[in-house]
Order: C-alpha cells, then structure tokens, then sequence
C-alpha cells in the first residue's frame, strides 16, 4: 500500500516539476501507480502519450487501444501527438500471442480505413 502511494505521488511530482520523467516512472516494471488517480492526474497535465505507457505497463491493453482509436479518429488529428494509425499499429505490434483476440479487433478499423499505411 505504501509503494501505491509513493509512487502515485512521485508521478503527480514528475508532472509538475519534471515532466520528462513520467514516462520512465511508468515503464519500470515494478511501478505501482494507482491507475485511477494516475489517469485522472495526466488527462489534466494532457498527458496522453504518458497515459498509454501507464495502460501498456499494466496490461491494460484493451484501454489503451480504445485511447489510440479515439485519437486517431478525431478530426485534426495532426496536432495531436496520437492522431492517425501509427501509434495503434505499433502497439498492436507489441502485443504477443495471448491478446490475439485484442488483435484481430483493433486492426479491424486501422486496416479498413487506413489500409495504406499497413
């Protein structure tokens, strides 16, 4: 319970006093980040990139590829760092055998509207 609380409180620290750390905090596989309070404080730092790590570093595949959908759906999507399909196929790449059910279901929509970048 303590390392919970330190380490949510160390991100919310790196988000307003060294953001460049964010990301590494979230990618140590022994980070313990509260998810609900983790994501709560990076949709208000605008933290996207930094939201999807936090999912990928918990498994929480199905979140993050629902975060990539939206984005990369919306309209202007190059201003925003995850517009268009690169980041979905990338992290659909990195998925292994076991999510092949997340797979086949997110590379529905990437492959039927951007099938030129597959």
């Amino acid at each position: 319970h303590t390392k919970i609380i330190i380490d949510t409180t160390l991100l919310k620290c790196y988000l307003q006093n060294k953001p460049k750390m964010v990301a590494s905090l979230l990618r140590l596989k022994d980070n313990e980040c509260h998810i609900a309070e983790s994501e709560k404080a990076l949709r208000r730092a605008r933290r996207m990139n930094d939201m999807i790590i936090l999912y990928k570093s918990k498994e929480l595949h199905e979140k993050a590829l629902n975060e990539l959908k939206k984005y990369a759906n919306m309209q202007n999507t190059q201003k925003h760092e995850l517009g268009g399909p690169n980041h979905t196929i990338k992290y659909l790449q990195d998925l292994g055998p076991k999510d092949i059910d997340l797979i086949k279901e997110y590379s529905k929509w990437v492959v039927e509207k951007h099938l030129d970048r597959c």
